[in-house]
């Protein structure tokens, strides 16, 4: 079956992990949830480590066992991130994206109003067809298996016709076990059964595309 969309995680994919931005959100988070329960340092991210195994993510974590709304949480962590400070165009990157010549869109965890953001900052709003993020999945997003399929239902296409670009290794599983092509970006991109490819650098998904999309050679 032909492959027509490539999925594109936006954190920590579309940007290196070595600007920091990540790392200040996930800061932010710990100071939220610190506050927001009472609790040291050591036992906010203790705790944030039990609820993504239980529950996903720690937003889920929170909402379950302490009926948190999810926009308090989101405005804590996202608003006002200064994100010139850590994000510079990738001009390696936004070349090999607009080679890439199925669909791209962008399918995050992240919030609306902040991946318009870093979209913007990174320059990456002409080489994408659509961001899908939070809020489009009523705050249920990866790994929860809904969350692709509502995905490849709202795009109108087949899990087999889809790739997923992710640094997130357990984000990829469902994505595999639903047909989709899987690859895990990252320099030190650890391997799993159901990791297709892995690259150090997303500008290395275009010709990994290139290659898969080449009609075979004709057997002589």
């Amino acid at each position: 079956m032909p492959l027509r969309v490539v999925l594109f995680d936006l954190d920590n994919t579309l940007y290196p992990p070595k600007c920091g931005l990540l790392q200040h959100l996930d800061d932010r988070i710990n100071e939220f949830v610190g506050a927001y329960l009472g609790l040291p340092l050591r036992e906010t991210k203790a705790l944030r480590r039990r609820y993504v195994e239980e529950y996903g993510t720690t937003l889920h974590g929170l909402q379950a066992e302490h009926g948190l709304a999810p926009a308090e949480y989101l405005s804590a962590v996202h608003d006002d991130v200064p994100l010139e400070r850590f994000l510079t165009r990738d001009e390696e990157l936004l070349t090999a994206l607009a080679a890439i010549e199925i669909d791209k869109v962008v399918f995050t965890n992240a919030p609306r109003e902040y991946a318009r953001r870093v979209m913007a900052c990174l320059g990456l709003d002409p080489h994408f067809r659509m961001v899908i993020d939070l809020e489009f999945h009523d705050y249920n997003g990866k790994p929860f298996r809904e969350a692709y399929e509502r995905v490849v239902a709202h795009l109108g296409v087949r899990a087999e016709e889809c790739v997923l670009v992710e640094d997130t290794l357990r984000n990829l599983r469902v994505a595999r076990q639903m047909g989709m092509v899987t690859v895990l970006v990252g320099e030190r991109a650890e391997k799993a059964d159901y990791v297709d490819f892995t690259v150090a650098h997303p500008a290395e998904v275009a010709p990994l595309l290139a290659g898969l999309l080449a009609p075979p050679a004709a057997e002589g």
